[in-house]
């Protein structure tokens, strides 16, 4: 059975965090039995059992290894967003204050138009 595990990381740390969980996935992948010669003996001496004890062990990796990659991939995405939301606030908070220096500029010129006249 699988659970949710929550906990937080500073921002800037999260592409570290990425590659460590990626990491762990590497090493299951690379720790994977050679179960081929296991494999060709099952079914060459007609034992069923454990040929199927050999790819369910292999699935049951694979399926972590999955998880992992799902977890990695879920994280980065929201990375992502907050990455862009980030850029986005930027770029909008670099847009309103060139909007209020145009306005206050503009507000000034009219003063000092209305003031000479």
């Amino acid at each position: 059975m699988r659970v949710a595990i929550n906990y937080s990381v500073d921002v800037e740390k999260i592409p570290k965090e990425i590659c460590k969980l990626c990491r762990e996935a590497f090493v299951i992948v690379e720790n994977l039995p050679d179960v081929e010669s296991d494999w060709d003996e099952a079914f060459d001496s007609k034992a069923y059992n454990k040929a199927y004890d050999i790819l369910n062990e292999v699935r049951t990796q694979l399926v972590e290894v999955d998880a992992r990659f799902a977890d990695c991939n879920n994280i980065l995405l929201d990375y992502q967003r907050i990455l862009l939301a980030e850029k986005f606030e930027n770029e909008n908070r670099n847009d309103l204050e060139q909007l209020s220096f145009n306005f206050d500029s503009q507000n000034k010129n009219e003063e000092e138009v209305i003031d000479s006249e």
